[in-house]
């Protein structure tokens, strides 16, 4: 089937522009080239030597409706994709790695945490290694990220971490200091006859209910 022979109900062959295209131009295929774009900048086909890699990074509501639209004229003609990606990046700027080793020093970190349990803590070891796997696999295709910037996201994501943790010890002591001012008051309870000797006895009957 030649490409010019087959028209999608949303994406029209364009002749003169050898190109496929919705009816506002914001979403484009060029089949000579294997590439696509939405809104003419942001590039989420493209071809690396061979591997079509597609980005289904959901940037917006639109580009969401761009992307399905172009899976389906592909599966029409009968293009395969290789590799998909995740990445907010344009695939013109190449394939993005700095995301994934955000994700992975975000299972050390979760790794590192000794409450959360051992299953829990190898289930993140585990993921931080799948991610490398997935990270060397990408390298031939060019993608690429320095130690000094992999020093900097792993940095990034401790202090995260740690404003995280110390906005849960802020929230916890708030909550705590509610429930101490409100102990007088409670204690008030022991002075009304409710038909409890004392304040356990009705402690007891809530923990019951």
């Amino acid at each position: 089937m030649s490409f010019n022979s087959f028209d999608n109900p949303q994406l029209k062959f364009k002749k003169r522009s050898n190109m496929y295209s919705n009816s506002t131009g914001t979403n484009t295929f060029y089949p000579e080239t294997l590439s696509a774009y939405s809104y003419s900048w942001w590039q989420y086909l493209k071809n690396f030597n061979g591997t079509l890699v597609f980005n289904d990074y959901s940037y917006s509501p639109s580009t969401s409706s761009h992307q399905w639209k172009l899976e389906s004229l592909l599966k029409e003609l009968n293009i395969k994709i290789d590799l998909y990606v995740n990445q907010r990046q344009s695939l013109s700027k190449g394939i993005d790695v700095e995301h994934l080793y955000e994700e992975h020093f975000k299972e050390l970190e979760r790794f590192e945490n000794v409450k959360l349990g051992e299953d829990k803590r190898l289930n993140a070891f585990n993921e931080a290694q799948y991610i490398l796997t997935k990270i060397d696999a990408l390298r031939k295709y060019g993608a690429k990220c320095s130690k000094e910037r992999q020093k900097e996201i792993q940095a990034q994501v401790k202090e995260r971490e740690k404003r995280r943790k110390e906005e849960q010890r802020a929230k916890y002591l708030e909550r705590k200091a509610k429930v101490k001012a409100l102990e007088p008051e409670l204690k008030s309870l022991d002075s009304i006859d409710l038909g409890f000797s004392k304040l356990s006895d009705l402690n007891e009957v809530n923990i019951n209910q």
